[in-house]
């Protein structure tokens, strides 16, 4: 994961840079990807195997694939560390989306912000890291989020049961009936906030550019496919850019 301070600071200089950025029409530059899953499919594994695959094609095209960053837990802890954040990291980690009757109690009960205010942040901070480009979001319904963004590449990934729960008792340390369990309450609530926020379907297959089953390709094989798809749409926005300085 991206050390904290490496993140503040990439987030602290983009107030500055948007503007330029925007006023030389270079928004969204460079590719990213964004990985949905269901609970235990292996986001952070495909993660992780991507950062291998590019660093291998880094000694190619380092201009496309040197300097990527992962954006998953290391984001929500420094969204978490803003001056009067009430929000606690196990909360966003946790993925739980609350109705508003069980937002409002919660509130009652804890005294932090309402769960529209922290998505929102949330939600703003991720559009802006894939709008810069290289980088690997991983969940919080980043597929929808960025649907607008045209150079995201949006991979799902899905597995059975078995392999998903023991990724989860590996991960958590729970039991195998515990594991089971956050399994269905992850997928139920990263459902409902799709639902709630895009009126999406997580499980449309039209959300994404693809849809990878991790029982029966490995995390490499599909790391693979996804830069190879990376390399497509940097390729056409070199192509459209010509076109329209040409013009």
């Amino acid at each position: 994961m991206v050390p904290i301070g490496a993140v503040r600071r990439y987030l602290d200089a983009m107030s500055f840079r948007l503007k330029q950025a925007e006023e030389r029409a270079q928004w969204n530059a460079f590719p990213f990807v964004t990985i949905s899953r269901r609970a235990g499919a292996g986001g952070r594994s495909l993660a992780a195997a991507l950062e291998g695959e590019m660093r291998s094609r880094s000694r190619d095209d380092p201009a496309l694939f040197l300097d990527w960053h992962v954006f998953d837990e290391t984001l929500l802890r420094l969204l978490t560390e803003h001056p009067g954040s009430k929000t606690r990291f196990e909360e966003l980690l946790a993925e739980e989306y609350r109705s508003k009757a069980q937002d409002y109690v919660h509130q009652l009960l804890t005294g932090g912000p309402p769960q529209d205010l922290v998505l929102a942040r949330v939600f703003h901070s991720l559009r802006a890291v894939a709008g810069f480009g290289k980088a690997l979001i991983i969940g919080r319904s980043g597929a929808c989020l960025t649907r607008d963004l045209h150079k995201g590449v949006h991979v799902r990934l899905v597995g059975s049961e078995k392999p998903c729960v023991d990724r989860l008792r590996e991960r958590y340390g729970l039991d195998e009936g515990e594991a089971r369990r956050r399994r269905l309450q992850l997928d139920a609530s990263r459902a409902r906030l799709v639902a709630a926020y895009f009126e999406r379907d997580i499980d449309d297959p039209l959300l994404y550019d693809c849809v990878w089953n991790t029982d029966r390709v490995s995390f490499e094989e599909i790391a693979r496919a996804v830069c190879d798809r990376v390399e497509e749409k940097a390729r056409a926005y070199s192509v459209s850019q010509r076109a329209a300085s040409s013009a």
